[in-house]
């Protein structure tokens, strides 16, 4: 590893970060992905050193750091960095089949791809539709040969191929512009869910002392009158 890792040992720590975190840096128009590794290093994958080691401070740069979940991971954090490790030296960089978020998806998840260059391709209709035909095709074998139900297929197909409009373009946004748009509405609705049952438990507790101050009033009426016709 290499030396001098006492700032970026610190950068580490006052980041909370985890050894195995998959680590997103905000560049202009685009991200770049590295994986964790512990005591300030960052396993990454780029076009003029491959998978190297490389410390979080030149990492970052002057980049906004995000770390990205993986609901999916199919090994721990351990796991993903000793196979991140596995790789160091290796010189196969391509920008759209071998990038630096594939490495750092494969690391944790055991396949590789990247978001940012299926959205890519998702701009582009004929390579869309390519990657559509190709699901499609594959769907059609498994109605055929397996007896698999054609819908679901189809459903499977679509899914495959990442087209979602709503979401991709959540994502273009974010790799691009690093704001998750679809995260943030997701905050501000569950904000106003809560704003308004607020209002409405207020209310609630509003109409249920006024029930009361009406109930007392009666009471009192009632009383009155009791000393009214009694005396």
């Amino acid at each position: 590893m290499p030396k001098n890792n006492a700032k970026s040992l610190q950068t580490a720590k006052r980041l909370k970060l985890k050894q195995g975190d998959h680590l997103v840096a905000q560049r202009v128009l685009y991200t770049h992905h590295g994986l964790y590794i512990d005591e300030g290093y960052v396993a990454e994958y780029s076009l003029d050193y491959g998978v190297h080691l490389i410390l979080l401070d030149e990492f970052i740069a002057d980049s906004k750091l995000r770390l990205r979940c993986h609901d999916q991971a199919k090994y721990s954090p351990q796991e993903a960095v000793e196979r991140a490790k596995s790789r160091l030296g290796e010189c196969s960089y391509n920008l759209l089949f071998s990038n630096c978020e594939h490495f750092v998806n494969w690391c944790i998840e055991g396949k590789e791809y990247s978001r940012q260059v299926d959205n890519i391709i998702g701009i582009f209709p004929p390579l869309a539709m390519a990657s559509m035909v190709k699901e499609l095709s594959d769907s059609a074998f498994d109605v055929i040969y397996n007896k698999k139900d054609l819908k679901d297929a189809i459903n499977q197909a679509a899914a495959s191929s990442n087209i979602n409009p709503i979401i991709k373009t959540g994502e273009i946004i974010e790799d691009v512009s690093g704001i998750n748009v679809l995260n943030e509405l997701e905050q501000q609705t569950a904000a106003l869910k809560q704003n308004i049952k607020k209002f409405k438990s207020k209310r609630k507790s509003e109409i249920s002392d006024l029930k009361q101050d009406i109930k007392d009033l009666q009471n009192t009426l009632i009383n009155d009158l009791k000393k009214i016709f009694l005396h």
